[in-house]
């Protein structure tokens, strides 16, 4: 399974401060996605570098970090209807 997951407010408790405080058991839950096979794309609105230095600190080995994109465009829309993407809050890394 590809598991895209957000920094700031999903891995820390802020949106709006760089890292603010670090949710451990959070991130100890993508650890545990990756350690299970999972590809794991971490990834943030402050950019490709930003996502990296995150990941490096926390020793977060994820498929790739990178900045999330302003659009994409793709040939498939039937791929991804809407309202058909797969969406999970970050609740969902405490087993919410």
């Amino acid at each position: 399974m590809r598991i895209y997951v957000d920094i700031d407010g999903t891995l820390t408790d802020d949106p709006e401060n760089k890292w603010g405080n670090i949710i451990i058991s959070r991130v100890k839950k993508v650890k545990e996605f990756i350690d299970e096979g999972h590809e794991v794309v971490i990834w943030s609105g402050n950019g490709t570098d930003y996502a990296n230095e995150f990941c490096k600190f926390l020793d977060i080995k994820p498929y790739v970090a990178v900045g999330k994109p302003d659009i994409y465009i793709d040939d498939r829309v039937d791929i991804r209807s809407p309202g058909k993407l797969n969406f999970e809050s970050p609740e969902y890394l405490n087993g919410e």
